[in-house]
């Protein structure tokens, strides 16, 4: 499902493809664990709920700093040298009084070509936008496990639909019959603050595009956020066939976190790409549809066209059943199963769900001090904004300790900061970047995601 704009270019871009470059492509990845783990909002222990995971075999409770994941002996996406970890809330169904799993079909993520960094002088994006590939080490949350409504207003609201047979994309559970497979569609933020490779909430150093010039699926990035990244648009998919429910009604569907509207689906993304120029070039390099789409930048090692799979993690996950072996009696971390009206308090120390009497609002996911992996500054650091960034260097991440009350005043011209902290010194490592072109005429294209698994380019319509 696409935009009229994004279907005109990706028809052109198609017809023309020996000879111009495509602005998507598609990254498949197999199932790699699920389980109740989340090294980004809970390292070290159980997360507050049961997780659906893809990508690199890496994966584990504890994943700190930005090698984890690129050191993965394999990984379960189609490209090869993504080993990066993309994961989402178990989906679940109740029946008679249990709770039986929906199997996790895998993730097809589309990589795409339509945010542009901020230029106060400019309307619209240049075409071809100057997005750049992720900075080792981030890692973000899309979404918002504790969210029980719908305001189409908000941005982060608008990047989390459900999809089931033909009925396009929409926010919440589907209210008719399921087909053969339902998915989570998260968009992920495509806007970078230059300074931050993580935040305290996982989300407050990435941003969606300025909502005056683009949306959740592109568009020019806001003063706040300048630095333009390529987005993610990721597909979570579940058997509906498998799980018996072909043709029933939602109204049983439950996420692990206990939530029934389907509001509170989420993702978490670590960055795992080994190779930052390829993974920048891709969308240069896609001259073709099939087999001649990206692996002109990445290649397989056998020279083939790769292959989503299903593996396991290198680190067995904990043993405890989440119901992998049959129904359970309660969601794994005792989240309850919401009602309209329910609100939660989660505790810091698990993540879990709890209800509250209350009518205070929810407070968001969970973060504590003792984050593994968070390297994110003070307040006062963290509101230290590039103002431009045309830079080619990233600067590695210095003693925490040294510069954690240290602000940023001023960088040279070619120098990117991805430490979450303010650094005075750090050894730069090179990072290739591509010329901004100047800005055109045209909006950045504006595209909905599929649900077909597809190694194109352009993807199915």
């Amino acid at each position: 499902m696409y935009s009229p704009v994004a279907l005109t270019l990706l028809s052109v871009l198609s017809s023309a493809a020996s000879v111009q470059a495509i602005v998507a492509w598609t990254v498949n990845c197999g199932v790699l664990s699920v389980q109740r783990s989340d090294p980004i909002v809970n390292p070290g222990g159980p997360s507050g709920h049961v997780h659906a995971i893809s990508g690199g075999t890496a994966f584990q409770r504890l994943m700190p700093g930005a090698d984890t994941t690129i050191n993965a002996k394999q990984t379960t996406c189609d490209k090869f040298t993504d080993r990066s970890n993309y994961w989402a809330p178990q989906l679940y169904h109740q029946k008679n009084g249990m709770f039986e799993l929906v199997p996790y079909t895998g993730v097809n993520s589309y990589y795409k070509n339509y945010t542009c960094s901020y230029n106060p002088n400019a309307k619209y994006c240049p075409s071809p936008t100057d997005a750049r590939a992720f900075p080792p080490g981030l890692r973000m949350l899309a979404g918002d496990p504790l969210r029980r409504t719908y305001d189409a207003s908000i941005q982060s609201n608008q990047a989390i639909l459900w999809e089931t047979g033909n009925t396009g994309e929409k926010p919440g559970f589907p209210t008719g019959p399921l087909a053969d497979r339902i998915q989570a569609n998260i968009r992920f933020p495509s806007c970078w603050d230059g300074v931050n490779i993580d935040s305290p909430d996982h989300k407050s150093h990435v941003a969606y595009p300025d909502p005056a010039k683009g949306d959740t699926t592109g568009g020019m990035c806001p003063e706040s956020h300048p630095v333009a990244l390529i987005s993610i648009g990721a597909e979570f998919g579940f058997s509906t066939q498998q799980a018996g429910l072909t043709g029933q009604s939602a109204s049983t569907l439950v996420l692990s976190n206990g939530d029934t509207t389907g509001y509170g689906a989420h993702a978490d993304f670590i960055q795992g790409w080994q190779n930052a120029e390829a993974l920048e070039n891709s969308f240069s390099n896609c001259n073709g549809i099939g087999t001649a789409c990206a692996w002109n930048s990445f290649g397989t090692p056998d020279g083939s066209m790769g292959t989503k799979k299903d593996l396991v993690p290198e680190v067995a996950p904990p043993v405890e059943e989440i119901g992998l072996n049959g129904p359970i009696a309660t969601l794994p971390g005792n989240n309850p199963v919401y009602t309209p009206g329910m609100t939660y308090s989660t505790p810091a120390a698990t993540g879990s769900l709890v209800p509250v009497s209350s009518g205070a609002a929810a407070s968001g996911v969970v973060s504590s001090s003792q984050t593994a992996g968070v390297v994110s500054s003070p307040a006062a650091s963290s509101t230290a904004i590039i103002k431009t960034l045309p830079p080619t260097t990233l600067q590695t991440v210095a003693s925490a300790a040294a510069a954690s009350s240290s602000i940023i005043k001023a960088l040279p011209p070619t120098t990117l900061v991805t430490s979450a902290t303010a650094i005075k010194t750090g050894a730069p490592t090179t990072l290739h970047t591509k010329a901004v072109a100047k800005p055109s005429a045209s909006p950045a294209p504006v595209e909905e995601e599929d649900d077909d698994d597809d190694d194109a380019c352009a993807p199915k319509f």
